[in-house]
């Protein structure tokens, strides 16, 4: 089988007041693992990386056509975005890179008119002819982070979200953090909480409380399956994130379909 990987990283927003410093770094990184480790499991590893300013809401739907369409039903696709995202309602929001509130314009409306929705994301992730599907979500979700917004979501609209988008696409995603949580990022880690987790399980770190843990993989030539790297990152990330923050992050998984073989450990 081949891997197909969109990472996504938006750090410098043309809206100033939303620079994050983490998400080019997660995206990269991210990136660099798969393409070194999937020579071991996988034919090819077809990576498409967008970061900062090429992270534009048309660039990411591009992005996200090509991989489906490069794909054959035995490969693998993994779409990775970090940055902000919001949830109204009971419908996800990622905010690409160009988003800037107009002049009298209230946030909710800007984003629902220049966001990328998770139904939007889910019809490519549909489209695409792999059987196997992974999408993660390493956005902020607090109101605190995106400024001055009224959050009238919570975290059980972002987990149902969550949940029908996995069961209706097939899709195995993992979110950050609930609707009104903050989705930290630590300069003393390098990375946001969640991809730091994720990387930490896949020994793809050497910092931080993890710097020494990782998944212990049940597959006898060390590779580590889907469940199992969602499954590690999720009950890690809120320790790190109390031990680093003195508040827990509690990650929303989607888990559809039957585990499958994605990285291996060396």
């Amino acid at each position: 089988p081949r891997l197909h990987l969109v990472a996504v990283g938006i750090g410098e927003y043309a809206q100033a007041d939303l620079r994050l410093t983490c998400p080019p770094r997660d995206a990269q990184t991210l990136s660099n693992l798969f393409t070194q480790r999937g020579k071991a499991l996988y034919e090819q590893v077809n990576a498409r990386v967008l970061l900062d300013r090429a992270a534009t809401r048309e660039g990411i739907l591009t992005a996200l056509k090509e991989a489906g369409a490069d794909s054959r039903p035995q490969d693998t696709l993994v779409v990775f975005l970090a940055g902000h995202g919001k949830v109204l309602g009971e419908r996800y929001y990622f905010v690409p890179q160009e988003f800037a509130k107009k002049a009298g314009e209230d946030f909710a409306a800007g984003l629902r008119a220049q966001g990328l929705s998770a139904e939007e994301i889910g019809e490519f992730l549909t489209q695409a002819k792999a059987l196997k599907r992974v999408l993660i979500l390493d956005t902020c979700q607090s109101a605190g982070a995106l400024g001055t917004i009224d959050s009238t979501s919570s975290g059980f609209e972002l987990r149902g979200a969550v949940e029908r988008l996995s069961r209706n696409q097939g899709v195995f995603t993992i979110a950050a953090s609930g609707a009104e949580e903050e989705a930290f990022e630590s300069n003393e880690l390098g990375h946001g909480v969640l991809t730091y987790t994720l990387l930490a399980a896949l020994r793809g770190i050497d910092r931080g409380p993890l710097a020494d843990r990782h998944v212990q993989p049940n597959s006898e030539q060390g590779v580590v399956d889907i469940m199992e790297w969602f499954t590690f990152a999720s009950g890690q990330a809120p320790r790190v994130s109390e031990k680093l923050f003195g508040q827990q992050q509690r990650v929303e998984m989607g888990l559809q379909g039957q585990s499958f073989p994605l990285l291996p450990l060396r």
